[in-house]
């Protein structure tokens, strides 16, 4: 929705500045404006997982799986909410299922700033330290 781009700069912007409540509110505006867009729900996910709000963060990455189940960008973020409320063996399976999911790719690059190899290996990692 590139006529909201703005609005995506202004959240990240105020989340970077310490505004939380700020950038949560306009999470909540584009999230109005486009209920069937993953963004909304991913930003407000990332906002509240950095005020350790896990039970917000895990509802806001659901409805981001639900848009897209294939988005394992947002399972991971998803994965450690619930490790953030304790909540091991859902972690576990949510680690699982972006393993298989990043088996199944034929490319290194999920997006500009992360390769599969880097997440596939942070994801065992933390499976490995969870067991």
């Amino acid at each position: 929705h590139a006529a909201d781009g703005e609005l995506v700069e202004a959240i990240v912007s105020e989340g970077n500045r310490g505004r939380l409540t700020q950038a949560l509110l306009l999470t909540r505006e584009l999230i109005s404006r486009h209920p069937g867009c993953k963004h909304g729900y991913m930003l407000q996910g990332q906002l509240h997982l950095s005020q350790g709000s896990y039970e917000d963060a895990i509802a806001a990455f659901r409805r981001t799986i639900f848009i897209d189940g294939n988005d394992v960008i947002a399972r991971y973020w998803y994965a450690m909410s619930l490790q953030g409320a304790g909540l091991i063996e859902p972690t576990m399976r949510q680690l699982g299922e972006i393993l298989r999911q990043l088996q199944k790719r034929n490319d290194d690059v999920l997006d500009q700033q992360v390769a599969c190899s880097e997440l596939k290996r942070a994801v065992e990692q933390l499976m490995e330290s969870l067991s």
